[in-house]
């Protein structure tokens, strides 16, 4: 066995990437990960056909390096049973069809953001949503997706900005606050189907337990060797959850979505404005 760095109890961020036959991406996935200080990368290989748990196995030589294997569980289950194995303070949910930044700005930037707002829950690097109305006739969300990026700054010159829900992957969220808040819902989705809306159910979670949600859009390659399970026939099964899982949301959060509303904005008047 080669010399390893020494193993850390207590990483600063715990990254729990779920991996589902996007092989190819793996090398440059492990390559910028591994290389951040303070961090465990946990991968659950759910169930690939194409190598890649054998390529996982020989590339996670870490002592912070860490490889489950699950049987075509999807995200929601294999994310909830990492994150109960994670030791960071933050988790960060990521997916293999998306290579991260190869600097660690992108990260500095989130810990920062952390760190400045102790109530800050969830952290989003993709999409945001802002403005959310329940369509009367579907009586599903409407979403609304801030096209300029978020248009207000922290104190400090970071793009932010407090939102109603955001979109994986990368999310970010204090392993405390998600521990408090039970985890992830796992009836957001069937064994074997897509997980569509956990995401934006934590986050309206997140709201009505008192804690925050924020977005911080981060520059990963996005849908590398494409996206997930829209690639392996199963988009039925992804119509008919969104549509399900739709009406979920709004049974559960509608009535107080008005109020989340209202503390997203008043947070957001004490931020200073982005720049034209």
């Amino acid at each position: 066995m080669r010399d390893r760095e020494p193993h850390n109890d207590l990483p600063k961020v715990s990254f729990v990437l779920l991996s589902f036959n996007h092989v190819v991406n793996i090398g440059a996935i492990a390559k910028r990960l591994q290389r951040l200080p303070d961090t465990e990368l946990i991968v659950c290989e759910d169930g690939s056909i194409d190598g890649s748990f054998e390529r996982w196995s020989q590339v996670l030589t870490g002592s912070n390096n860490f490889l489950v294997r699950s049987n075509d569980l999807h995200e929601i289950r294999t994310y909830e049973r990492a994150a109960g194995y994670a030791r960071g303070e933050i988790i960060c949910l990521l997916q293999d069809d998306d290579i991260p930044p190869s600097n660690s700005e992108w990260l500095d930037n989130a810990v920062h953001l952390f760190d400045q707002y102790p109530k800050l829950a969830i952290l989003g690097g993709y999409h945001a949503f802002l403005d959310l109305e329940i369509e009367m006739e579907s009586g599903h969300l409407v979403h609304v997706y801030p096209k300029q990026g978020p248009a207000h700054r922290t104190a400090d010159g970071l793009p932010f900005q407090f939102v109603e829900m955001i979109n994986g992957a990368p999310i970010l969220i204090r392993r405390e606050a998600l521990q408090e808040m039970g985890g992830l819902d796992l009836s957001y989705s069937a064994v074997g189907e897509p997980g569509i809306h956990y995401d934006h159910e934590i986050c309206l979670r997140a709201w009505s337990r008192g804690f925050q949600v924020g977005w911080n859009p981060m520059p990963f390659m996005r849908f590398v060797g494409g996206s997930g399970t829209k690639i392996f026939g199963q988009m039925d099964k992804r119509v008919a959850r969104a549509h399900k899982n739709q009406a979920k949301l709004v049974a559960t959060y509608g009535a107080g979505l008005p109020s989340v509303q209202s503390e997203v904005r008043r947070l957001n008047e004490g931020l200073p404005q982005a720049e034209d």
